[in-house]
């Protein structure tokens, strides 16, 4: 089945990959540790100052690659943090709309 044997650990890419992404974070966790805010939630702040609209919610997960349930308590934080509020769409009550608070456009 597979036609690669892993014989050391440092030698794959899988890993190095991992290892990355753990620096990575790192360094960004320190950088908005003064803000308050994670990486990902981070990422969706540059994805509504990118647009620097409303967005709706579905869009936002969709942009971003994460399922709802993880948007949902994502979104709870950055409104109870004052970054973000969300709104009903007044044209379409289903649908959920996502905008920066003036603590994020200030930044």
């Amino acid at each position: 089945m597979l036609k690669h044997k892993p014989s050391h650990l440092e030698d794959e890419l899988c890993f190095a990959v991992y290892s990355t992404q753990k620096l990575y974070n790192r360094f960004y966790s320190i950088v908005l540790k003064r803000y308050g805010l994670t990486y990902v939630q981070y990422a969706t702040m540059l994805v509504l100052w990118e647009e620097w609209r409303p967005m709706m919610v579905k869009a936002l997960g969709e942009r971003l690659k994460l399922d709802s349930g993880t948007l949902t308590s994502l979104l709870n934080r950055l409104e109870k943090q004052g970054w973000v509020v969300r709104n009903r769409n007044f044209e379409d009550g289903r649908c959920m709309m996502v905008e920066l608070m003036p603590k994020a456009l200030s930044l």
